[in-house]
Formats: C-alpha cells, sequence, structure tokens
C-alpha cells in the first residue's frame, strides 16, 4: 500500500503513528511546505520571546526516520487528480497514492490592506514567521496588532514582553469575541490595558503607511492614526485546499468528511484544520481548528486508511490560555441560543467569572476566567446531565443560589 500525506502537523504526524501500527511495511511520503520536522506551532509566541528554544519546538525530532517516511518538504501539494491517484507538486513532480490523506492546515486570511512585502508587516502563524519578527524586534517600539481573536492575544503579550510598545485593534465589540462573552471580555480588556497594551474595539484598518518602504503607521477607518514600526495581522484563517480547485468540490469552509474522515473523493481522507465534522455536544457541523481535535482526527483517518474501520464521535471546542496574568478556558458551546439557558456560577468579581450553556439538565458548554481551578470538573460534564447536587458541590466558587437545576 503506497499512503501519501499532504501536511506534517498534528493531523499528518498521528495519521503516520496509525498506519504504521497497521501496517508496517507500507510506503508513506509526506508533503511539506516547511523544510522542517514536526512541530507545535501552538508554542511559536514562546519561540518568538526566546522562551521556548528551537529544539523545545520539536515534538519528533526523529519521526521521519523512526516512522520509515520518505519526504518532499519545501513543496506544496498543487493539484490532485482523484481519477488518476496522483497529485502535482508545485515543481511539477508527480506522486502516486492508493491513499491520500489531506492534512494541510490553514493559512492567515490577509485583508486588502494587508501587503507582507512591506518591511515591518507580518503574520505570526509559523515558525518562519516567528524567526521574521524576532530579528525585527526593537524595544520600546510601536507594533500594531489588528485582530484580538486568541492568535492576534498572543501575538500581543509576546511582543509586549519583549517592550515593545503594542495596541490591538479588533473590529468586533469586544476581544476573543468566539470564545468570551462581554463579561469575560472585558476582564480580559482589562488586564490587557493593565499591562500597558492598547486596546481599539469596534475599530477597522482602512490602510498602512508606508516610508522608504517600511511600515510606520496604520490609519483606521474612523480617521485615528497609530504609529506602527511593526504591524501583525492576525484577521482570521482558510483552510488550504486550493489543490482541489480542479476536482469540483466545494471547501471553501473546509471539506466535509463522513465519521471515518473520508471525503467524496475515492480514496481521499482529511484531517486537521481543513475538514468539517460535526461538533460535541452541539452537532453543528464546523471545522474546529483544535491541536486536540487535528490528533484524535489524524490517528482515526490513519487508522481508517490502513484497512480500520474506527469511526469519529465528533470534535469539540476547547481553549485554554493565560493572557496579560489572565487564565482563561472555554470548552464546548459558549454563547447561548434558542432553547438553550446560561447560568453565571461565578459572577465576575475580583477578577473572577465562570458562566456556564445549558440545555434542560444537560451541559453543552462553559467558559471560566481568573480562577480556573475547577475547570476540569465541568469539561468532564459537557454532553452530560448535571443535576447531581454533590456535582455543584465540588464547585466551591458556585453560588448555589444561582443554579437553578
Amino acid at each position: 500500500m503506497n499512503y501519501l500525506i499532504a501536511g506534517n502537523g498534528p493531523a499528518a504526524v498521528n495519521a503516520v503513528k496509525a498506519i504504521r501500527r497497521l501496517d508496517p511495511s507500507g510506503g508513506i511520503t509526506m508533503v511539506s511546505p516547511e523544510e522542517n520536522l514536526p512541530y507545535s506551532r501552538i508554542m511559536v509566541p514562546e519561540y518568538l520571546t526566546g522562551e521556548m528554544q528551537e529544539e523545545d519546538l520539536y515534538f519528533a525530532p526523529e519521526f521521519y526516520e523512526q516512522y520509515q517516511v520518505q519526504t518532499r518538504l519545501g513543496k506544496k501539494v498543487q493539484q490532485v487528480l482523484p481519477r488518476e491517484h496522483q497529485v502535482v507538486l508545485d515543481d511539477g513532480e508527480q506522486l502516486t497514492y492508493d491513499r491520500l490523506l489531506l492534512a494541510t492546515g490553514s493559512r492567515p486570511f490577509l485583508p486588502p490592506w494587508a501587503d507582507l512585502s512591506i518591511d515591518g508587516v507580518y503574520c505570526m502563524w509559523d515558525k518562519a514567521d516567528a524567526e521574521k519578527i524576532s530579528a525585527a524586534l526593537r524595544p520600546k517600539a510601536h507594533a500594531v496588532v489588528v485582530g484580538g481573536g486568541l492568535v492576534g492575544m498572543q501575538a500581543a503579550r509576546a511582543l509586549s514582553s519583549c517592550g515593545m510598545k503594542v495596541c490591538i485593534v479588533e473590529l468586533a465589540d469586544r476581544l476573543m469575541v468566539r470564545q468570551l462573552d462581554e463579561t469575560a471580555a472585558e476582564l480580559l480588556r482589562q488586564a490587557t490595558e493593565d499591562a500597558g497594551v492598547q486596546v481599539r474595539l469596534s475599530a477597522s484598518v482602512e490602510q498602512l503607511e508606508t516610508a522608504d518602504g517600511k511600515v510606520c503607521g496604520v490609519r483606521l477607518a474612523n480617521g485615528e492614526r497609530l504609529a506602527a514600526d511593526c504591524v501583525i495581522v492576525s484577521a482570521g484563517v482558510r483552510p488550504n485546499l486550493e489543490m482541489l480547485e480542479a476536482t469540483g468540490i466545494e471547501y471553501a469552509r473546509g471539506i466535509q468528511v463522513d465519521e471515518r474522515l473520508h471525503t467524496v473523493l475515492p480514496d481521499i481522507y482529511a484531517a486537521g484544520d481543513v475538514v468539517k465534522t460535526v461538533g460535541y455536544p452541539e452537532g453543528e457541523s464546523a471545522v474546529r481548528a483544535i491541536w486536540l481535535n487535528a490528533v484524535e482526527q489524524g490517528e482515526i483517518a490513519g487508522e481508517n486508511m490502513a484497512g480500520g474501520h474506527r469511526a469519529y464521535a465528533g470534535g469539540r471546542s476547547m481553549n485554554s490560555t493565560e493572557l496579560f496574568g489572565l487564565s482563561l478556558i472555554s470548552a464546548g458551546c459558549t454563547m447561548g441560543g434558542e432553547g438553550l439557558t446560561e447560568k453565571v456560577l461565578t459572577p465576575a468579581l475580583n477578577g473572577a467569572y465562570c458562566k456556564v450553556i445549558l440545555d434542560g439538565e444537560r451541559l453543552l458548554g462553559m467558559q471560566m476566567v481568573g480562577d480556573v481551578q475547577q475547570a476540569g470538573l465541568l469539561v468532564q460534564k459537557i454532553g452530560l446531565c448535571c443535576n447531581e447536587g454533590s456535582f455543584w458541590g465540588k464547585l466551591p466558587t458556585v453560588n448555589p443560589e444561582l443554579i437553578a437545576i
């Protein structure tokens, strides 16, 4: 059997491991535009600041040799030819496969004004980005981070810790709009500004200002000008699936797969940031670009590629981080909706806050800020009924009067 893996992130790596457990002798080839070993992209901000050394980024130092993997590093899959069971690389090389895994991940979305050819304008997405930014860091210089989502906030923390004067520009009316409600986001904004980082909410960039080919400022739509020696663009992501354009399959917001992570194309599987899967416990189909989801999806896809029959139960949205001294955790469904109940377990006092989303007595999700010691108990209960008084009694931060279940 000849396996072709497009990508070398967590989904790709765990697919290879699963394949090798069932097929010790099959041929495996990995194609990746990055010319390095698999590494932890979520640690890129710490790599930028020097909190993590390069060798510590790599989570499988001898991966290719250990799992007998042939590589095409520094190359991309340009086109997929399903009928021929072939792919065409960007250098023209054609590779044949019996089973193909699309684990190509995602890339930053660039608004029309974002020109990365301008000196001082960057994304902070991968190892190469961190190295470019690190080479340009200057304490007390001005940095503008466009985007107040999780990646943008991590970038702001990293630049601030390096001594730069940072301002975050966010289009929405709050930070981390996908993970936090208004109350939680306000606690984060306060912590961010207390750390010396400025925040502009409900704001958008109109254009970059340059001098001698280098960025020197950012002009907002409301007319405000922000000084900028460095601009980090963090305005969302897009799945890397352009190689499917000639196949006629829909992929704009992620490719649909079945419970075995198989696409509608023959012998082609997909995993990680490129796939839409049913979510647990809410049951909606969407891309859930979470490290742990990619790991599990890769393992299941690899097992099925090698002849297994394992089903994927669904991905779970979950984020856990610390920003400007404030711990934040969100999991499952974090916002209410029709037929759902929002319950505040810990009011926003003394920098701590906790809210859960319930469907009757069933816990759908939660968000917790500040004191997160009890987060593990809540996460374990997501998808289950939580009407037992003994369970709520394990949460010392809960005000029993606020729980009507």
